[in-house]
């Protein structure tokens, strides 16, 4: 595929998410390579989420495979700091298949040392998870904007944890411009709060266990996404849907 009609779009899908239990508080979080230490928390963390995703967009390589089959969407792993700042551990979560796993596995391997966490002023090892977004700002990309979900009572941008409860045994809907109803390849739920991230997937539009498990888990003050893959023409086409829940 030409360059000129190829662009590559990484983002994180939220901010770097600790992944950790809270079983205690850490007094500093890890900070990405190249922020100033002596700034205040806020800055440093502002610096870290920049610097992260500076280095990701230059280093990450969309898959020829997954570019080929337009496929986008997100990846999620996690990955261990030590002690020392060293990265090590690193796993996929969840994975869009055609080696984009692979790619974001070794954008995490070549990152720099960190800064670690402390915690009582020692130096300690901390978990966490990293969302990236694989999107091809191409015609099919933009056409997914023409897509929508369709869940039981819950619309707009918001919800609440008994509204996405009582909906939960309800069947998601996804249709097109024209009001046809797409057969649905994959379901994924993710629910962010605090840095914190909790994915559950399914094929097709069935809910499963994990997922209504995790939609037990949903709280106030988070944020709930459905992603959903369709195909059209022979091609993937990824839709997302967030809710801020109250």
């Amino acid at each position: 595929m030409k360059k000129t009609i190829l662009f590559l779009l990484i983002s994180l899908f939220s901010n770097l998410c600790l992944a950790q239990q809270d079983t205690f508080r850490m007094d500093k979080q890890p900070i990405f390579s190249g922020c100033p230490t002596e700034k205040n928390l806020s800055e440093q963390k502002k610096c870290s989420d920049e610097s992260l995703l500076k280095f990701i967009a230059e280093n990450l390589k969309y898959p020829a495979a997954a570019a080929e089959k337009k496929l986008e969407g997100t990846v999620v792993v996690s990955f261990l700091v030590d002690e020392t700042g060293q990265v090590s551990g690193e796993n996929v979560l969840r994975d869009l298949g055609l080696g984009c796993g692979e790619a974001a596995l070794t954008v995490v391997r070549s990152m720099p040392s960190w800064f670690p966490a402390e915690q009582s002023g020692k130096k300690v090892k901390t978990k966490l998870t990293l969302p990236i977004r694989f999107s091809l700002k191409t015609k099919e990309a933009e056409d997914a904007q023409k897509f929508s979900i369709h869940w039981g009572s819950v619309r707009g941008d918001k919800t609440s944890k008994s509204q996405l409860s009582a909906t939960a045994s309800e069947q998601i809907f996804v249709r097109d411009a024209f009001g046809n109803a797409m057969k649905i390849a994959e379901l994924v739920f993710i629910f962010e709060k605090k840095r914190k991230s909790r994915t559950a997937k399914v094929a097709g539009s069935t809910l499963d266990k994990s997922m209504k498990k995790l939609v037990k888990r949903v709280s106030p003050g988070g944020t709930f996404t459905i992603s959903v893959s369709v195909q059209q023409a022979g091609k993937f086409v990824v839709i997302e849907k967030s809710f801020h829940v109250e």
